[in-house]
């Protein structure tokens, strides 16, 4: 679903009205947003979607008053007071016992998912299955969710009423947060599938498919991806199922098939010209967009912030015997200019001593000044570790290194669950002032930096440090195969294209290893770069 930015920035507004728990400020931001807004469809949708009760209150109270579709406003106002009172209104309770709204309510106060679909009555409104779905789905219970669908579906709802039911789930589908029950929410998407005739609309089917195949990667099931991704690979939304099993190859620790996929990818994308949304890999970004908006306060790249977080990080390391260095991106802005690159999104430091990461990280929590992803503790095979600055909101990247045979190596722990390593000659450290922090950096920078980034000292705009960087353990092996490959569909996307001409020159130095691009492949994204990048700057001109 597409949302106008005014639609957008009414829900904030109205978000940080309630937020401050003043009377005089929600007032003001009613009368700023004005009825015709409040009163806009997408305005209910993104409340609902986004968890904001007392929003949703509001505008079923302000459409009743209105006159704005009454019964509805009246059934969503009072659903939603009785469930956060954890009583049912008696304004509703007439409806019976066994009237599936009001079932769903009382199942998501008692926080028992069930219900009775047989003690629903065949006269029952088809909109009130839809809207008793839907609350399920505001209050992410999706097994509650999974129950009503299959109730639903046994009344024999025809295409146009599954279609209205896909919309229902799929427009809310990137308002949700990552820690609801996916899987679930992927066996509602194959319910309808299910329902849906085949050969009748093909494209409903794919899209309904897609969504689950999407669930079922967010659930971290990655054989079912496997096993329902292929039955979309003939659709116009191709690329997505190329690009999850790609993904679910990866995490299952098949490179060669997630290479072949993101080849297949890649061909699919360049075919359409560059003009297929890449947006529904993930199906969707307003909800990237909102949740920034209403939850998250995008923090840009801040030098006196980032040395506030680097001086709180220092000192709760230094009081477990552990000394942070630059490294990395960090690293050559200080050797470049003395402070951060304009480019810089984070902080890079390393340490020494990946066998004591859960005491660094108990000692990180105590303090309460830092957000841990967890995610990254992996034990023998972690060698990265994030860490959020709460005060700040700046993310400092901390690389642990190892010494192995003549060499220390550290890596990239991906998201994809492969492990990108790299080694450089050892080095000692010495003490130097950045971001007005003491902190230490290898004695020899130089060789530090031309071993990570050659000729370190000019600055190249697209060089792509994970492909090109001479640091790289086995370079033209499978993992820097399939990083080549993830690079270039990263570049494309962003339209940097001399970035991607950049990896397909290193792709070409390794022609002759294993999953190595096949050539006509190889020529077709050459040729798609070079007339984009030629449109682009055409563009840029005129």
């Amino acid at each position: 679903m597409r949302v106008k930015a005014t639609t957008l920035a009414a829900i904030k507004s109205l978000t940080e009205a309630f937020q401050s728990k003043n009377d005089d400020e929600i007032v003001k931001a009613v009368e700023e947003i004005g009825l015709e807004e409040l009163m806009n469809p997408d305005m209910m949708h993104l409340a609902r979607g986004s968890r904001q009760p007392p929003i949703v209150i509001l505008l079923t109270t302000l459409s009743m008053a209105n006159g704005v579709r009454p019964e509805r406003s009246f059934l969503i106002y009072h659903a939603y007071r009785s469930i956060l009172s954890g009583s049912l209104s008696s304004d509703i309770a007439p409806l019976g016992k066994s009237h599936i709204v009001i079932q769903t309510i009382n199942a998501l106060i008692k926080k028992a998912p069930s219900i009775r679909a047989s003690a629903v009555s065949r006269d029952t409104d088809i909109a009130n299955w839809l809207d008793a779905i839907e609350l399920a789905i505001d209050f992410e219970d999706f097994i509650l969710a999974e129950k009503i669908i299959l109730g639903f579906l046994k009344t024999g709802p025809d295409l146009a009423v599954l279609t209205s039911l896909k919309y229902r789930i799929t427009e809310r589908h990137s308002l949700l947060r990552d820690t609801i029950d996916w899987e679930a929410l992927a066996r509602c998407y194959l319910h309808i599938l299910g329902a849906i005739p085949l050969g009748v609309d093909d494209d409903l089917r794919d899209n309904v498919n897609l969504h689950a195949v999407i669930s079922f990667a967010k659930a971290d099931k990655w054989q079912s991806v496997i096993k329902h991704a292929p039955d979309s690979i003939m659709g116009r939304e191709n690329f997505v199922a190329f690009h999850r099993l790609a993904e679910a190859y990866c995490h299952l620790g098949d490179y060669k098939a997630s290479i072949y996929n993101l080849d297949r990818f890649i061909q699919t994308y360049c075919e359409a010209g560059g003009e297929a949304k890449i947006e529904a890999v993930e199906m969707g970004t307003e909800g990237a967009e909102l949740k920034e908006l209403i939850s998250e306060k995008k923090t840009e790249f801040d030098p006196d912030g980032a040395g506030k977080a680097l001086s709180d990080l220092q000192e709760v390391l230094q009081s477990v015997g552990k000394q942070l260095f630059l490294v990395s991106g960090t690293l050559l802005g200080y050797a470049r200019i003395g402070t951060v690159l304009s480019h810089d999104k984070d902080i890079d430091v390393g340490l020494f001593g990946w066998e004591d990461q859960f005491d660094i990280v108990e000692a990180i929590l105590k303090t309460g000044k830092f957000h841990i992803y967890f995610e990254y503790l992996r034990g023998s095979k972690m060698y990265q570790l994030p860490v959020g600055h709460l005060e700040t909101g700046m993310t400092i990247d901390m690389f642990f290194y190892r010494h192995e045979g003549n060499k220390v190596v550290t890596g990239v722990n991906a998201p994809w669950d492969y492990t990108q390593r790299f080694e450089f000659t050892p080095f000692i450290l010495r003490e130097a002032e950045f971001l007005g922090t003491k902190i230490s950096v290898p004695s020899d920078i130089d060789l530090n930096l031309t071993e990570n980034f050659g000729n370190w000292k000019v600055s190249i705009p697209d060089y792509v440090s994970h492909v090109e960087s001479p640091s790289t353990v086995d370079q033209g092996g499978l993992v820097h195969m399939l990083v080549c490959r993830l690079n270039v569909i990263d570049a494309m996307v962003q339209n940097k294209y001399g970035r991607v001409v950049r990896v397909l020159k290193v792709l070409d130095k390794f022609a002759d290893r294993e999953c190595s691009m096949d050539n006509e492949l190889f020529q077709k994204i050459k040729e798609f770069a070079e007339k984009k990048d030629l449109m682009l700057k055409q563009k840029i001109a005129s």
